[in-house]
């Protein structure tokens, strides 16, 4: 395997200068955002697995086929009941939440702020009680990792993937992608432009004898165009591929 020079250089740059997600001094994420760290962590891990090995390129080649384009909607709405091995990110290894574990452990801490800040109001007061502080604690100290940081894991609709990613994984492959694009990556480049070809040809009308009949369309299921592989500026690049 020839190892790629341009994703050597994307990785060296990430490392001198890492993806920034948030304004400068910004620490504190709302609920659901993703964290910045991890998903500088899993753009490293995805340049090093691209040049690591056959193998390891494959598995990339494996879920850029499975999760781009990107549909957020495919969010895992709960993991009750499932394997822990099977329920953590394939890149980043942590464990995920589903955004039901996450809503419900988090609501009752949302509706108690809600009551303090409504007290505070009522009582004249500009800091949060003690014994608020304490509960609060509390019930952060007992949510687990995964929903204290609201780690969402995200499923791919193929058929023959049954891996997971975290948001910040899903970030980190979407920017890899672009990066791969805009450096003229031709192995990225390349198997972009087959799945473009087959999901052209999975949506082209097919002919019935004489006529040609619009498939049906299954499920409610849309299909998507090329320039959502991608962004706006990287589909500029390879308007020119037939």
């Amino acid at each position: 395997m020839k190892k790629s020079e341009l994703v050597e250089d994307l990785l060296k740059r990430n490392k001198e200068t890492p993806l920034q997600i948030y304004e400068e001094g910004q620490t504190q994420k709302k609920i659901g955002e993703p964290d910045e760290k991890l998903t500088n962590d899993a753009y490293n891990k995805i340049c090093e697995l691209w040049n690591k090995d056959e193998k390891s390129r494959g598995f990339i080649k494996f879920l850029i086929r499975s999760f781009i384009p990107r549909k957020p909607m495919n969010k895992i709405l709960s993991f009750s009941g499932a394997e822990d091995a099977k329920v953590r990110c394939c890149i980043l290894g942590i464990k995920l939440a589903g955004v039901k574990e996450i809503t419900d452990a988090w609501s009752p801490l949302t509706v108690m702020r809600m009551q303090e800040h409504a007290a505070m109001t009522l009582e004249g007061r500009d800091k949060v009680s003690k014994e608020y502080l304490k509960k609060e604690k509390k019930l952060l100290q007992d949510m687990p990792v995964e929903v204290r940081n609201s780690t969402i894991g995200y499923f791919s609709d193929k058929d023959n993937c049954d891996k997971y990613l975290s948001g910040e994984a899903y970030g980190a492959l979407l920017e890899f992608v672009d990066d791969c694009v805009w450096s003229d990556e031709e192995e990225v480049v390349n198997l972009l432009t087959q799945m473009k070809r087959a999901e052209d040809r999975k949506n082209a009308p097919k002919p019935d004898g004489k006529t040609w009949k619009k498939p049906k369309e299954k499920g409610g299921q849309k299909t998507f165009g090329f320039s959502q592989f991608i962004d706006d500026k990287a589909m500029e690049k390879l308007k020119g591929i037939k």
